[in-house]
């Protein structure tokens, strides 16, 4: 994302020279005022962006203190996340009522990979 806005700013500067330079020209594609006026377009468009990574940015932050503060929390899922739960709780659940011996693996992996803290 910081190279990103880099490059918006860059355009912007290159934009800039060439309209502040080309000022004068009235005619054609590139002409001064055009150029100026795609510079400030180019200004407002990297300003938008940037207002919309702090705000990305900052939801993050406050996720992370969440999870850090109660690391055993349930945070919120996201996409891959939400569908995933869907069939691996389906599938933990059959187990703890399944005697089968082919579904004790999800309940090794889940002692395996969960804090001692959370129980079955």
């Amino acid at each position: 994302e910081v190279l990103i806005l880099s490059t918006i700013v860059l355009a912007c500067m290159c934009v800039g020279c060439c309209g502040s330079l080309r000022q004068t020209i009235r005619k054609g594609c590139f002409s001064g005022r055009k150029m100026l006026c795609m510079n400030q377009l180019i200004l407002i468009g990297g300003f938008v962006f940037s207002i919309a990574q702090f705000e990305w940015l900052k939801n993050h932050q406050q996720i992370m203190k969440l999870v850090i503060s109660d690391p055993e929390s349930h945070p919120i899922y996201f996409g891959f996340e939400l569908r995933f739960s869907e069939y691996f709780n389906k599938a933990y659940f059959e187990s703890l009522c399944s005697e089968d011996p082919s579904s004790a693996f999800i309940l090794k992996y889940v002692d395996n990979m969960c804090p001692q803290s959370m129980s079955q």
